[in-house]
């Protein structure tokens, strides 16, 4: 729990606002086909897991060289 506790962590997901926040988070994550966390898009480009530093460097990298 990265010494969270969870009752105040589940009272705050509760909250209206936040409530909206997390069901518009669902969808886009439901309109980009992400199953997986965590899961990066650049443009039309999807990352899903845990890559290196230097992984996601050159990802962006050329993603910027591409877009160019």
């Amino acid at each position: 729990t990265f010494g969270m506790d969870r009752a105040t962590l589940e009272l705050c997901m509760a909250a209206p606002e936040q409530e909206q926040v997390i069901n518009a988070h669902l969808l886009l994550a439901t309109q980009e086909n992400v199953s997986l966390i965590p899961t990066f898009i650049l443009g039309d480009q999807t990352l899903t897991g845990l890559p290196t530093y230097a992984d996601v460097r050159a990802w962006i990298e050329t993603g910027i060289k591409q877009s160019r």
